[in-house]
């Protein structure tokens, strides 16, 4: 384990020192911001290598399973009470960035 990782887990965040709303939008913003990052990089790269929608089907075939592990399985056990928010929302915030890359990609890129 990592030093990181043991000092995160060893220094416990208090319900004082957080706005839990400010913490919910940074959150919201970096789950759409990862999955539009994902797609628009898959999509790129494949429509590079002259296969147009290769990137879009893999980063769809990555993002819809890890999505549903990360926030409904993962995030229950390992996510800080204090700083937690709804497994649903964080869901519909990768998907709605990856369905935002895929727009990008679909109508400004290609």
């Amino acid at each position: 384990m990592s030093k990181t990782a043991r000092y995160m887990m060893e220094t416990e965040v208090s319900n004082e020192g957080i706005d839990p709303k400010f913490f919910n939008l940074v959150a919201q913003i970096a789950h759409f911001g990862a999955w539009f990052a994902v797609m628009i990089v898959c999509a790129t790269i494949s429509n590079k290598l002259h296969h147009q929608w290769i990137g879009v089907i893999v980063a769809v075939c990555a993002n819809i399973p890890y999505a549903t592990w990360h926030e409904f399985f993962w995030d229950p056990v390992h996510e800080n009470a204090a700083t937690r928010g709804s497994d649903l929302e964080d869901f519909g915030f990768l998907l709605l960035g990856g369905l935002a890359g895929f727009l990008v990609y679909r109508f400004l890129i290609l």
